[in-house]
């Protein structure tokens, strides 16, 4: 028997404030929920449905976004986790918008919404230097630093 409405699990995390990305970057959004049953979840771009198999499809030929979850799983378990995420990658300006999960089971629903920009500036990989040696290039030209994946901007 049914006995819990979904919930965010990490609602702190989940912020208001608008994401920036440079061209050509990735970025992971996450709406992370829990409820009896096991809620389901769904993601709208611009309020358009973004279907799963169609974004699973461009993921396998190549091309720039797709939904990064499953079906199956505890929870909590990282294969479970990504089933909360939506991932876009290699960015163009094309994706900015407005990203929406409705998170449902049968005692209700929630959603919450993300909204990307993306700019047109590209990132320029540091994979030759230390972490120290990165930081001093970038803050020189002084350019945004991206920690999570050692980039800069030109």
């Amino acid at each position: 028997m049914p006995t819990e409405s979904p919930h965010f699990v990490r609602p702190g995390e989940m912020s208001t404030s608008p994401y920036e990305r440079p061209i050509g970057s990735s970025i992971r959004l996450q709406c992370q929920a829990s409820g009896e049953p096991l809620p389901n979840i769904v993601w709208y771009r611009n309020g358009n449905m973004i279907q799963q198999e169609q974004n699973l499809d461009a993921e396998s030929q190549g091309e720039d976004q797709f939904l990064d979850y499953a079906d199956y799983g505890e929870e909590h378990d990282e294969e479970s986790r990504s089933r909360w995420t939506l991932r876009l990658a290699h960015l163009t300006e094309a994706d900015k918008g407005r990203y929406t999960c409705r998170v449902y089971n049968t005692l209700g629903s929630i959603n919450f919404t993300y909204t990307l920009d993306v700019v047109g500036t590209q990132l320029i990989p540091m994979f030759d230097c230390s972490l120290g040696e990165c930081l001093r290039d970038c803050q020189k030209r002084n350019r945004p630093i991206y920690f999570g994946t050692f980039f800069c901007t030109r």
